[in-house]
């Protein structure tokens, strides 16, 4: 027997690979787009079940063809709603359609140590419960305004998301009482 074993890496426990096998860490990854209609505000689309406790969102962006498009019209950001469902909200209706991309990646079990998912409204920090920082990863999942100022004048209105610490996730925005980002912290064994 050998002494001293030190169970990381291929020469312990033969690594990764005898824990789960020559499969990937990864179970299933769903990739699609949600169209939020003209007129409409949200919409929804429909993937195979997931384990939320093992699943990660990944927004792939967002489009709005149109020529006077603002913030309140052309932003999006999508959610997961339940295992079987994600949802893109925008926050104003207009005749313009929005369109949403998105991947769903389930992992295998023992990956992923926790999942927390919110929004930052206004610039006001979210607190979360405490994670690993050194271990989590936060996911920026798009935003929505209230401001209709032309998008030619994103620089006064695009946000983006800081894990400030253990507990906290923090927008930051020009404007800030003007926004709904969306987010997700993924804390990994």
């Amino acid at each position: 027997m050998r002494r001293n074993r030190d169970f990381i890496g291929p020469a312990g426990m033969g690594g990764l690979v005898s824990l789960w096998g020559a499969s990937s860490l990864i179970q299933s990854v769903q990739r699609g787009t949600i169209v939020i209609a003209a007129l409409g505000t949200t919409n929804t689309a429909t993937i195979t079940a997931v384990n939320l406790a093992n699943t990660r969102l990944v927004y792939d962006g967002h489009t709005c063809v149109t020529n006077n498009v603002t913030a309140a019209i052309g932003n999006a950001y999508v959610q997961l709603t339940n295992a079987t469902t994600l949802t893109a909200t925008r926050n104003t209706a207009s005749t313009d359609t929005v369109t949403v991309a998105y991947e769903v990646l389930e992992y295998a079990p023992g990956i992923v140590k926790s999942v927390q998912r919110g929004t930052v409204v206004n610039g006001t920090p979210a607190t979360i419960t405490a994670v690993n920082t050194a271990k989590s990863e936060l996911d920026y999942l798009g935003f929505i305004s209230t401001n209709t100022v032309p998008n030619n004048n994103q620089t006064t209105i695009n946000p983006y998301l800081v894990l400030t610490n253990a507990t906290t996730v923090t927008g930051e925005q020009a404007l800030v009482s003007s926004s709904t980002s969306s987010y997700q912290v993924t804390e990994f064994f």
